[in-house]
């Protein structure tokens, strides 16, 4: 725990100098209003420039930027309702002024917003509203951030969010672990939509991503079946904006570290991302994104290629802009080699039920240069749908969505197996290991529908806004059987040489199977009514959903409750608590103990929640506490093999499966005009409760063994300058630290049958970057993560199977804007 009390004496020295140092700065300030005076709340706003920003008018038209650059900067204004305004702004020393006046006269809007950076509350509870107003813990990354840290993935992205942890950053990278819960694909969506990452294979990329916003708690109210209660994230995907821009980004990389040299891995990447109005009124908006990429891993001979573009445009059916419709295309491609990141270390525990739990020898790790897999996954994936947005009135809105998605996967490759007793003899005795063939390909179909309206009443000192709507996910899955045989493991290769059998295609042919589709369909119902002039907002939501298999029984789901209050005990500080559930139906021909079927209730997640969020004026200092406690019950487990009921059938029992609880912490914060500082701590504390038949209890979780790869203590903090004027403005630089508490390796419990999976070590991880913003079209950076080359292990159940994160890395980037 060293590194967590120099990690805690570093938070401690920050805010000790908070008080001393905050400064304005230079920067813009000013208000929206109408023609005749009234403020226009929640317009936005984007500033571009030396530095770009974006903000939205707070409910009295106010807004204000700081820690700028001197120099010549384009704002526009944009508001439903409204024309764009764009105007010129000069900044010298201290604060300009400036005021915005929007024409034709006021239109009233319904979003209630105090940062367009922190709008999640639509991203994710489909509720309009800020971090400040919305009941959960949430973390909100932009593109900017995204950008300037040189996070391409989620998993990279998840060691920085309280109460998060990776499955894995490669194969496997599709999971992530929330709260102490194992989420699944469809946890992770783009602009609210399934499909895009796939089971057995690797993540979505953070390309073409506005937002990343990540919720701790559940989202099944909104986006239905789902029974684990530990978190959601929402990838906002890039969409057309009036401000004509142009960027074009050149990455190149490798690896300096682990015994790999900087020359040996060399990686490269263009982005292309460019938006505008194709009208000269802003009728018409474009957005085209494409990126193409050769990136090397620091496993010898894992070369990962990708392609994405995305091309949409927005038509404002009205001269108003009251109705908009974007229709959105987008096509990716990816090859990944097979045996990135994975070593073997034959002195370590080979099995799970050897009685050994001992660490990780590092002495015998195979090394980088031998890559014990071969061959790759090849995913393809195109989509096409629109966003159709409607304000019939000021007080009424719309929203219509559909996503057509396609994404087929082909994987033909030789890994790791050391199952049997000889297997493991051969890799502890000869250093080798026997590689099996995997081959397949899968087809899958996802058609989304997403609608929802609300409408807004309001009196003196009181607003309240309802919300109906429905989502629905038609899902087509086509995979293949093998006609014949698998082929045993084979063709052995020694750990620390590489020399051993090539590998050969003997894969008997495939059979592509019929498509199955199963329709899953949800509605809600959302209430949020502010009372005393927004002292106290309360909130509401009623959801119900089925599953319906193709050709199977229709499941069915129960009524999911939730409630939450905020207390806004001054403007800058909020409590808040919540109650959220989320649910997944059971199989209704599944028998019980007495042979009846349709005897279950649902697989129930429940989160329970209460924290406090605090938000100074300005955006100097925000913070959130948030306490939680969650649990899954009903999940069904089938007795054992001798265990039936009168029908002679083995039947399931309702069972608890895991339940947590824990502290999360986190903090942005100015200390000087340049100088931010970012931070968080979690604490969880999750485990397993172990119930079931007893005839199953091999195989059942050990009472009260705690959740794999959710470190019980974790924290990270990140310092980040930038000088604003003078001779070296737009130079800049951060400094990055991480630590996490040690975790358990596996994939899943620890069970009477495999007790000691392999308990992965706490590591610190230290980041920099520097960069240089040359004039108002260039920029150069450099990102070394990793710092100091420590070793550090994501994944491993035993010995044979052990992933490592990658070494120190050094990326490049030039970037370029017109």
């Amino acid at each position: 725990m060293k590194t967590t009390g120099l990690g805690l004496a570093m938070l401690s020295l920050g805010f000790s100098l908070l008080a001393e140092s905050l400064l304005l700065g230079n920067g813009i300030e000013g208000v929206v209003k109408d023609g005749t005076g009234a403020a226009i709340g929640g317009a936005r706003i984007l500033l571009r420039g030396p530095l770009d920003r974006e903000t939205a008018a707070d409910p009295n038209g106010a807004f204000r930027f700081e820690g700028m650059r001197q120099g010549e900067y384009q704002l526009i204004v944009e508001k439903q309702g409204f024309e764009i305004v764009q105007r010129t702004a000069r900044v010298s020393e201290g604060m300009t002024a400036i005021d915005i006046e929007m024409t034709p006269e006021v239109v009233r809007q319904v979003v209630h917003v105090t940062g367009a950076a922190e709008v999640v509350g639509e991203s994710v509870t489909k509720l309009e509203g800020s971090l400040h107003e919305t009941p959960r813990a949430a973390t909100v990354f932009s593109a900017g951030e995204l950008r300037e840290r040189n996070v391409r993935s989620i998993p990279e992205l998840l060691a920085f969010v309280p109460g998060m942890s990776p499955n894995s950053y490669r194969t496997g990278g599709y999971h992530f672990y929330a709260r102490g819960f194992r989420m699944g694909p469809n946890d992770t969506r783009v602009d609210g939509f399934a499909g895009v990452n796939l089971g057995g294979g690797y993540g979505a990329s953070l390309f073409g991503i506005e937002q990343a916003v990540v919720l701790r708690g559940p989202a099944g109210l909104q986006y239905g079946s789902n029974a684990s209660p530990g978190g959601f994230i929402n990838l906002v995907s890039k969409k057309p904006q009036p401000l004509r821009a142009t960027r074009l980004d050149l990455r190149s990389g490798s690896y300096a570290g682990a015994g790999v040299s900087f020359a040996e891995r060399p990686s490269v990447s263009f982005d292309f991302d460019s938006t505008g109005m194709v009208t000269s009124g802003g009728r018409i908006l474009y957005r085209a994104l494409f990126t193409s990429e050769r990136q090397n891993y620091f496993t010898r001979n894992v070369l990962d290629q990708g392609q994405y573009a995305n091309a949409s445009m927005t038509f404002k059916l009205d001269r108003l802009g009251l109705y908009s419709l974007t229709p959105i295309f987008q096509y990716t491609s990816n090859l990944r080699p097979a045996g990135g990141g994975i070593v073997v270390s034959p002195t370590t525990s080979l099995s799970t039920n050897d009685g050994i739990d001992g660490p990780i020898h590092n002495v015998d790790l195979s090394p980088h240069d031998v890559n014990l897999s071969t061959g790759l996954q090849k995913y393809l994936g195109r989509q096409a749908g629109f966003d159709f947005r409607g304000v019939p009135t000021p007080k009424w809105t719309l929203n219509l969505s559909y996503r057509a998605l396609r994404n087929d996967r082909h994987i033909n490759q030789f890994t790791p197996q050391v199952n049997s007793a000889s297997q493991i003899a051969l890799l502890r005795n000869q250093n080798e290991v026997q590689r099996v063939q995997s081959k397949s390909e899968a087809d899958n179909r996802y058609q989304n529908v997403d609608f929802n309206t609300a409408y807004e009443l309001q009196g003196a000192s009181w607003r309240s806004t309802m919300q109906a709507g429905a989502y629905t996910l038609v899902t087509g899955t086509r995979t293949t059987s093998v006609l014949g045989g698998a082929p045993a493991a084979g063709f052995p290769v020694n750990i620390y040489t590489g020399l051993g059998v090539t590998p050969l295609d003997r894969y008997p042919l495939l059979r592509l199977n019929p498509f199955a589709f199963t329709t899953n369909w949800n509605g809600y119902f959302q209430n949020r009514t502010a009372v005393m002039n927004n002292k106290l907002v309360l909130s509401l939501g009623l959801g119900y959903g089925q599953s319906h298999p193709g050709g199977a029984a229709v499941r069915k789901g129960n009524v999911m409750p939730n409630y939450a209050a905020v207390f806004n005990v001054t403007e800058s500080v909020a409590l808040y608590g919540s109650y959220s559930t989320s649910f997944n139906p059971v199989d209704p021909t599944l028998e019980n103990i007495a042979g009846v079927r349709g005897a279950f209730d649902p697989t129930t997640g429940r989160n329970y929640e209460a924290g406090a969020k605090f938000d100074l004026p300005g955006r100097r200092v925000s913070a959130t506490m948030s306490f939680f406690k969650n649990s899954v019950s009903n999940a069904l487990v089938q007795t054992g093999i001798n265990d039936v009921n009168l029908n002679g059938v083995r039947y399931y029992q309702e069972a608890g499966t895991r339940k947590g609880k824990g502290v999360e912490w986190s903090t942005d914060a100015r200390l000087m005009r340049d100088v931010f500082v970012t931070a968080a701590v979690s604490y969880t504390d999750a485990v397993y409760t172990g119930s079931g038949p007893a005839s199953a209890a091999a195989t059942l979780a050990i009472p009260g063994s705690r959740a794999e790869k959710t470190p019980k203590w974790a924290w990270n903090a990140r310092t980040h300058y930038e000088r604003s004027e003078g001779r070296l403005a737009g130079l800049g630089m951060s400094l990055g630290l991480l630590w996490q508490d040690q975790r358990l390796g596996s994939n899943g419990a620890r069970t009477f049958a495999a007790p000691d999976p392999l308990m992965l070590p706490a590591y610190t991880r230290a980041d920099a970057s520097v960069f240089y913003r040359i004039n108002k079209h260039m920029d150069v950076a450099m990102n070394l993560e990793n710092l100091t080359d420590r070793r550090i292990f994501l994944n491993a159940t035993t010995g044979s199977s052990i992933e490592m994160a990658p070494p120190r890395t050094a990326t490049m980037r030039v970037s370029y804007r017109f």
